[in-house]
């Protein structure tokens, strides 16, 4: 007697075996194939490389480690093509402005592993370009720029006396806080798409000033302020993204607000920004950049578009109303 199992038979034995086994399956799915960047509060603090004012953490990208930029001012994560391989690179080029106006051209490429301390992040889109006008400038290896792509699902906090970068990954609509003190201030952020901005006052005028943490320097549009309200230092040079330095006016403007943050001035460097507003559709009167953040700790929520700040004695900074506002 011949014995069989049709195929209804067996995708039901299938099934049931699945049923039976759907906790162990399931664990089992979840460990290997979900990265922490997708569990619950996953919370990771990296280590930051200070050169000059920029911020770099170290990163694993495809077997190749580095440092990158800490840049809430570009939109994706960007590869120095000199240490990373085209043999994936899309021939479609698309261009990228600093603040200076200069473009430049780039690759699109995906990349296989992304690691930042136990971290993992699998397929992620990059930009290939030539960072080695800014390796020159900063005489250091850069190997790219983490941009809001990889953040816009989370929110960080900048430390800059523990010399430390927080982020924290959550899928939950109301996570709970991660950074233990509360904060001493929260702002309403604005996006102008990938780019976080709020209004300030400065200089008697209110502004419209754009979070960069890839700004050494907070810039400023000429003629933003009275002219009598900017007091020159001196000349200060500022490179972008790929060009070398040239020189710009330094100085203060006083009377700086930001939330129930003040400062008796802010020191800032004037450029002209009319390039980047014509190719945002939007006035930006400046960029509030590590000059600022260095003097306050900083977090951002990308989610729930919100700016935290901290307060740090003995810095000039004043606050008019303690530990309120608080998640």
């Amino acid at each position: 007697m011949k014995v069989g199992i049709t195929r209804t038979q067996l995708a039901g034995a299938v099934i049931a075996c699945l049923q039976a086994n759907r906790f162990l399956y399931l664990a089992l799915f979840a460990l290997l194939f979900v990265p922490k960047i997708w569990s619950k509060d996953a919370l990771t603090v990296l280590p930051i490389k200070m050169a000059g004012r920029l911020v770099f953490v170290e990163a694993n990208v495809n077997g190749t480690k580095g440092l990158f930029m800490f840049d809430t001012g570009a939109e994706n994560l960007m590869l120095n093509s000199k240490y990373y391989k085209t043999t994936n690179a899309i021939s479609i080029q698309s261009e990228i402005m600093g603040f200076d106006g200069q473009a430049v051209y780039t690759s699109l490429v995906w990349t296989e592993n992304i690691l930042m301390g136990d971290l993992r992040l699998p397929n992620v889109r990059a930009l290939l370009l030539d960072l080695s006008a800014m390796e020159k400038i900063k005489q250091m290896p850069i190997h790219g720029i983490i941009g809001h792509d990889l953040l816009k699902n989370t929110m960080w906090k900048l430390d800059f006396d523990r010399k430390e970068l927080s982020l924290f990954f959550n899928t939950d609509p109301d996570p709970v806080w991660p950074f233990g003190a509360p904060p001493t201030d929260s702002i309403d952020l604005q996006f102008k798409g990938h780019l976080p901005y709020a209004y300030v006052n400065l200089g008697g005028k209110r502004l419209r000033m754009v979070f960069d943490t890839g700004s050494e320097r907070n810039l400023l549009q000429t003629g933003a302020v009275h002219d009598q309200h900017f007091t020159q230092r001196g000349q200060i040079k500022v490179a972008s993204l790929t060009s070398e330095a040239s020189r710009l006016r330094a100085g203060y403007v006083p009377d700086f607000h930001i939330g129930m943050l003040q400062t008796d001035s802010l020191e800032v460097v004037l450029t002209d920004l009319r390039h980047l507003q014509q190719e945002l559709n939007f006035r930006l009167d400046g960029i509030l950049g590590n000059t600022f953040f260095k003097d306050s700790q900083l977090a951002i929520d990308f989610r729930r578009r919100k700016a935290y700040f901290w307060r740090r004695p003995s810095n000039g900074v004043h606050w008019n109303i303690a530990y309120e506002n608080a998640p």
